[in-house]
């Protein structure tokens, strides 16, 4: 649990020096912000080290699993119906 408590770390530091945020979607923007900033920096990180085996299940910022995606999918078909059917 070391990297969710390193990730939570850098998160409270993007909002430590903030006192206050005009409003909820200025806050929600700025941890949005600094989430992309955390997996770029890992991704590089992932990048150097090369080729080397890793022996750990893919996470989820990686892209490696979607939990309840055919749900999503469902409820946007539903919600915006001209985008979705020429697709399914």
């Amino acid at each position: 649990t070391n990297s969710i408590e390193s990730f939570n770390n850098e998160l409270r530091k993007a909002t430590r020096n903030r006192v206050q945020f005009t409003n909820d979607e200025s806050a929600l923007k700025t941890l949005w912000l600094m989430i992309c900033n955390i997996e770029d920096k890992r991704a590089a990180k992932r990048a150097k080290q090369g080729k080397r085996v890793s022996r750990t299940a893919g996470r989820l910022m990686e892209g490696a699993r979607v939990s309840g995606w055919k749900q999503a999918i469902n409820q946007m078909a539903v919600a915006y119906p001209d985008r979705f059917d020429k697709y399914l």
